[in-house]
């Protein structure tokens, strides 16, 4: 649940565009995919936690061995990938500069 989680806040943030022309969305159905990304992946990691925290409260029972590791990784991969697509996005829109002579049609 924590990845989803993460996978979710990560396509809402980075994403929504494209998604939007994939899903053949209106600008108001984007300002509601990027609300409902954020809120499901905060729903799902914060499920996930609480999913975690109970499982480090119950007794020790003669059960199957849960392996971490690979849900581990997959979670380190996916916090670098939103570190890097945090530092490599647009941080303001480049306008285009006038040259001199240039007029601006409103």
């Amino acid at each position: 649940m924590i990845v989803a989680g993460m996978v979710l806040v990560t396509l809402a943030t980075y994403f929504p565009d494209r998604i939007a022309e994939l899903l053949r969305l209106t600008p108001a159905g984007e300002a509601g995919f990027v609300f409902l990304g954020f809120f499901c992946g905060g729903l799902c990691g914060g499920f996930g936690l609480l999913v975690a925290f109970a499982g480090m409260l119950r007794r020790e029972t003669a059960g199957v061995p849960v392996r971490l590791a690979p849900v581990l990784i997959v979670m380190g991969i996916l916090a670098v990938l939103l570190l890097l697509l945090y530092l490599v996005s647009p941080r303001a829109p480049q306008t285009p500069r006038l040259r001199p002579g240039e007029t601006i049609t409103i």
